[in-house]
């Protein structure tokens, strides 16, 4: 479950550590933010959602912890949990999911969640905080599993660049041409972005086949700016 080249480990505990130091600065006002990238949830929600997505991976107690049956029950089990025991729950459970992440036993997607919902958090009290970096690197990395999928589809390979690199999704030549900000192209896998600003994006060719497979979520149901 590891991804090679990354301490997904790393990545988890640099996310976590970001919002654990947050945490206790939070006025109730902001906790009560809602969190434009997580519709109906506010920030204490993200961390209840973090938190309890810690206890069902230590525990066992759901087979997909991750899925939106399990999230809404961590966030309803938590809505009247405080910050800092959201918080406490959180970091009595790192440890051992960072141990797990570590020897490739846990999936990578804990540490991308855990990047996501950081950035998730503090753009939505307007902080930027940690958008370069290991975090951003492994979530982008994602594009590759656009291959099997396209190839699944009969769609044409994707090309996509960013400042720093050329991505070829699929053998043969690219049906189409993505150029994005990597922190852009981050945020749009995980839905993050709407349909519309996909569409605004810096295309050469066709972008419509596309755009439904690029985000793992989504898309978002409205514009984002973060």
């Amino acid at each position: 479950m590891s991804r090679p080249g990354f301490d997904a480990a790393a990545i988890y505990r640099t996310a976590r550590e970001r919002l654990v130091m947050l945490a206790p600065t939070l006025k109730p006002e902001q906790l009560a933010t809602p969190v434009p990238t997580c519709p109906g949830w506010s920030v204490h929600d993200v961390y209840a959602h973090l938190a309890g997505l810690s206890s069902d991976v230590v525990e066992g107690e759901v087979s997909r912890p991750g899925s939106p049956e399990a999230t809404a029950v961590q966030v309803a089990d938590r809505r009247a949990t405080s910050i800092g025991e959201l918080t406490a729950e959180w970091s009595a459970n790192a440890s051992e999911i960072e141990r797990r992440l570590a020897e490739g036993t846990a999936s990578v997607r804990l540490a991308i969640d855990a990047w996501s919902h950081d950035q998730d958090v503090h753009n939505a009290l307007g902080i930027v905080s940690g958008r370069e970096g290991p975090g951003l690197e492994l979530t982008v990395s994602g594009v590759w599993r656009l291959k099997r999928i396209l190839a699944e589809a009969g769609t044409a390979p994707l090309r996509i660049i960013t400042a720093d690199r050329v991505w070829t999704i699929g053998d043969g030549e690219p049906g189409a041409t993505l150029t994005i900000d990597t922190y852009e192209l981050a945020r749009m896998l995980l839905g993050r972005r709407s349909r519309a600003q996909m569409l605004a994006y810096q295309w050469q060719g066709d972008p419509e086949p596309y755009l439904a497979v690029l985000p793992v979520f989504g898309p978002a149901d409205t514009d984002i700016v973060e």
